[in-house]
């Protein structure tokens, strides 16, 4: 494909076109080894800042509540390796943007906290209550908690 024809399809899509050729479906899976250390900062959404539930020196494990989200837009942070934690910081970004963050050295064990387990769902209360309880937040919408989208006349569905 020519230079133009690509800047024409850029221009009636309104975007990149980039080919979905990855040519993996033959490659062996592998697994990835466990990081030796986890910055987690406890802002990864655009609500408020989470609060640190833990402190230098104490074990988690996978899963365990790391940030607890305070109100609004907000979703708790949970660890994903098990191990130490080993400081609790404050990070700079170059945009002049402050945040904190909770560094866990990892054990290598990858054990997972006794409060990990299928969240009951029998209604749609219990639906948005364990995506709350998850951490999920949106993706590819509009950048709000997922559990706290407006409801509407359609029917809550997972797909």
């Amino acid at each position: 494909m020519n230079a133009t024809a690509l800047l024409s399809r850029f221009r009636r899509t309104r975007g990149a076109v980039v080919p979905h050729r990855k040519d993996t479906a033959e490659l062996e899976t592998i697994d990835m080894p466990v990081p030796s250390e986890i910055v987690l900062p406890m802002q990864q959404h655009i609500g408020a800042l989470c609060e640190p539930v833990v402190k230098k020196g104490d074990h988690v494990d996978v899963g365990s509540l790391v940030g607890h989200a305070p109100r609004g837009l907000s979703a708790d942070i949970f660890s994903g390796v098990s191990g130490t934690v080993k400081a609790i910081q404050p990070v700079f970004y170059s945009t002049g943007k402050t945040d904190t963050t909770v560094i866990i050295e990892s054990d290598g064990a990858q054990t997972v906290a006794d409060t990990v387990a299928p969240p009951e769902v029998t209604d749609q209360a219990s639906f948005l209550a364990a995506i709350k309880k998850s951490g999920l937040v949106g993706l590819a919408s509009p950048p709000i908690s997922s559990w706290r989208r407006p409801t509407s006349r359609r029917s809550t569905s997972t797909w």
